[in-house]
């Protein structure tokens, strides 16, 4: 009897030459086969014959990678694991999914402890997209109430006040999605292939991510709290 299962992971993940490498390894040590393939940024799909073809290749422009498949098994079939690294927006849907299938309970538990401590390791700025994304949506709903008491006080209808405040709420929800998906989701990609052409792309948004966290996140929260504060005294 062969029993496959799957696991997901839903953090950011960044793939180094050196991570690459690693992810490899703990495929190889319990597969006889392994297999790689992929799909780029403009729709292509990859076969690399390789691993040394995989870490050589370019990924660089429209060829760059989206999402990488690692097959590995046993000639017999009584081992398999299918890694699948696929970018996703937002991250509560998985970044990585692992389907394995073992004869053994022990050497299971070994690779689903080694993939846990791999997938740990490789996670990057989690909590810079979290505090960013709570910041964004803590400034567009501070706008809301602001707007919605003003014109509580001049409406002379109180259902048009609470239907001007719902339709602001909505407003301020939509515009969350945009950022979101266009600003956020380039800045924190969910899963970064760093290596090729690649690593220099990942390098200047590694720096845009530390001048937007510091200089304008880090300033917005300063601000409130020296307002605050001021008022007091």
């Amino acid at each position: 009897m062969r029993k496959e299962r799957t696991l997901y992971y839903r953090k950011p993940i960044v793939l180094t030459e050196d991570r690459l490498i690693e992810v490899h390894q703990i495929v190889l040590k319990r597969c006889s086969h392994i297999a790689y393939s992929a799909t780029a940024k403009d729709g292509l799909s990859i076969e690399f014959s390789s691993f040394d073809e995989l870490q050589k290749y370019s990924n660089f422009g429209k060829e760059r990678i989206t999402s990488l498949i690692i097959e590995g098994r046993l000639d017999d079939y009584s081992r398999s694991i299918i890694i699948t690294f696929s970018p996703s927006f937002p991250y509560k849907r998985g970044t990585v999914s692992y389907r394995y299938a073992f004869n053994d309970s022990d050497m299971e538990a070994a690779f689903v402890k080694e993939m846990q401590v791999f997938l740990e390791k490789a996670t990057e700025y989690n909590a810079q997209f979290v505090i960013c994304e709570a910041l964004t949506l803590l400034v567009l709903y501070a706008a809301v109430a602001v707007f919605s008491l003003i014109w509580v006080r001049r409406a002379t209808a109180i259902p048009i006040a609470i239907a001007f405040s719902l339709s602001l709420c909505y407003i301020a929800t939509f515009i969350f999605d945009l950022i979101s998906k266009y600003f956020w989701k380039k800045i924190f990609p969910s899963v970064v292939y760093c290596w090729g052409e690649e690593k220099q792309r990942y390098e200047n948004h590694k720096d845009l991510r530390s001048k937007i966290f510091w200089v304008v996140i880090v300033g917005i929260l300063i601000a409130f709290v020296v307002g605050y504060y001021f008022k007091i005294k």
